[in-house]
């Protein structure tokens, strides 16, 4: 009954978005609204409040004692380009789950429990990341507002053309206390735990992932007889910047640090 419960749950969130290519549900897009909107029907038959923030995390509430903080449960349903099915939305559903179960046991808990459904929070869409949840926590910066997509789409508009004012984003943030503990199950992203031939871990440390926009600059002359010394020719240099970058990372693999060079863009100045 359970699986089934969690696996319905599921199948129905991800048939939002999905395609021969996996699953599409961009940040700020109708996909994302629509599998935000159903998830809050979802926690509103398991008897729970459900109310929207400035930035469009959802917060849905199973009450406990108002004085106290609460205890987070959470993810995001946003994706990836072509994402899978458990990243984000296990999450959620999880916590879901949680609340299901102590609905059927009749247990009552001291502090409320909260499920977050965290907007935005891949950065596939803007090259910026966690932006539900910076805002909550009143990390959030009004400098993402010009940010484009490969479209062309500011930020800003799509937050607008989501039904959201993006300056009025600050008005989203806890203060200090609100949450007792935050809790999240994910997926894991790599094979550590298939290599160690287990189906669960606990998280240790967690990423800090910076983003970094390089400009090479070359100049373009004739392939077939501009001498070698005199070339200046900005693949290459991007090349050894690339190669730079893993080596770097390499040496620092027992700290589990990874790097990688996601796209190259070519400009050309006339």
């Amino acid at each position: 009954m359970r699986e089934k419960r969690v696996q319905s749950w599921l199948e129905q969130i991800n048939a939002i978005g999905n395609s021969e290519n996996g699953i599409n549900r961009l940040a700020y897009t109708p996909e994302e609204s629509e599998a935000i909107e159903l998830f809050s029907v979802f926690c509103e038959k398991e008897g729970m409040s459900v109310y929207e923030d400035a930035t469009g995390n959802i917060i849905a509430r199973r009450q406990g004692n108002a004085d106290l903080p609460s205890v987070a449960v959470g993810s995001h349903l946003d994706t990836v380009y072509s994402g899978g099915c458990f990243d984000g939305a296990l999450g959620v559903i999880a916590g879901l789950e949680v609340v299901s179960r102590l609905n059927e046991k009749n247990i009552q808990t001291t502090h409320p429990i909260d499920i977050i459904v965290f907007r935005s929070e891949e950065s596939s869409r803007f090259g910026v990341s966690t932006i539900g949840s910076k805002w909550i926590a009143g990390e959030g910066s009004s400098s993402i507002a010009y940010l484009e997509d490969k479209d062309g789409i500011r930020f800003d508009q799509a937050v607008e053309k989501a039904g959201f004012t993006f300056s009025d984003f600050s008005d989203a943030e806890k203060g200090e206390g609100a949450f007792k503990a935050f809790l999240e199950m994910h997926i894991e992203q790599g094979p550590a735990l298939e290599n160690a031939n287990q189906s669960i871990g606990i998280v240790t440390g967690i990423a800090a992932p910076l983003r970094v926009k390089v400009t090479v600059t070359g100049q373009a002359s004739h392939s077939g007889t501009t001498s070698m010394d005199a070339r200046k020719d900005a693949l290459t240099g991007a090349s050894e910047l690339i190669l730079a970058l893993e080596k770097a990372a390499q040496k620092e693999k027992d700290k589990n640090t990874v790097a990688t060079v996601g796209c190259i863009k070519h400009t050309l100045e006339l």
